[in-house]
């Protein structure tokens, strides 16, 4: 079954037809394959997708840089996806100094903002789900909000996170297979065993994805180590110097990326099995 997936906005909704969960990166021309379902893309866009996510029709995306072309993809094998049961929020009291998250499936978004809130989505039949949430005194007297939720074997399963917390609030997650998505935070560490990582923090930034893509922008100064096993690297960062160690099986560096060891900012790329790309931030006069 074929579907024309039309140009669209930076960030929104669209209908296609079929139904089911997948991921696709169209930086390059290559499908990407989630929860073994096949996406197959006939051109190549002039902008990354990442997070693609389908439930009865409905995409939801995140699009980088600027517009995309009209694309058409082959959805195979799509058979529906777990429709959500319910979604509840909630603010955790007291005070909290770190975030961790635990999860087997599905995406994981943070954001900034003026206090603690989370949002979770269940895509699980009853039954199917342990969820829990608790605020524990950490070994140096932190006290950490743990969000955990795991599937039961051999149960359709997913749960979509979304955190809202103070950029100063270090987040750790550990996501087995989904997206992880990041803005506006400060220190984050991935852990992540399938999926991609699409983060715009200040950092510092750790992340280890086994297989996927991680597409990241930093400011100056920042730091970051990333390791993917299968996939690409792609940061986005200030022009000028950087203490910067790479390695993969294509590595591309601007010509505005100066590699200086004794430099503020330090990054450390691996992707032996990809592409490392590192490429100078879009300033305001390029947008115009």
């Amino acid at each position: 079954m074929s579907c024309l997936l039309q140009s669209v906005p930076s960030l929104g909704e669209m209908k296609v037809c079929g139904g089911g969960d997948f991921a696709l990166d169209v930086s390059r021309e290559a499908g990407y394959l989630f929860r073994n379902r096949a996406v197959l893309v006939n051109e190549v866009l002039t902008a990354s997708v990442s997070g693609v996510r389908t439930c009865r029709g409905v995409v939801m995306f995140k699009l980088r840089w600027f517009t995309i072309t009209t694309i058409t993809a082959t959805l195979g094998m799509l058979g529906g996806c777990e429709s959500a049961r319910y979604t509840e929020a909630f603010y955790p009291e007291g005070v909290i100094d770190r975030v961790v998250i635990q999860s087997d499936s599905g995406l994981v978004e943070i954001i900034s903002g003026n206090r603690v809130r989370v949002e979770r989505t269940i895509r699980a039949p009853e039954g199917a789900l342990d969820l829990s949430h608790q605020i524990r005194t950490g070994d140096s007297g932190e006290e950490v909000l743990y969000l955990s939720a795991s599937c039961k074997p051999l149960l359709p399963c997913a749960v979509d996170m979304n955190l809202t917390l103070p950029a100063g609030i270090p987040v750790e997650v550990q996501l087995d297979e989904g997206e992880v998505w990041a803005t506006g935070i400060g220190a984050l560490s991935v852990q992540l065993s399938r999926g991609n990582l699409d983060a715009d923090i200040a950092g510092p930034l750790q992340a280890q994805i086994g297989s996927g893509n991680a597409e990241v922008d930093l400011p100056a100064r920042a730091s970051a180590t990333i390791a993917v096993g299968r996939g690409d690297i792609s940061l986005s960062v200030p022009s000028g110097a950087w203490d910067l160690v790479t390695a993969g099986a294509q590595v591309e560096i601007h010509d505005t990326i100066e590699v200086a060891p004794s430099a503020a900012g330090s990054l450390e790329l691996v992707a032996p099995a990809g592409v490392v790309r590192v490429s100078p931030a879009p300033t305001v006069a390029d947008a115009r």
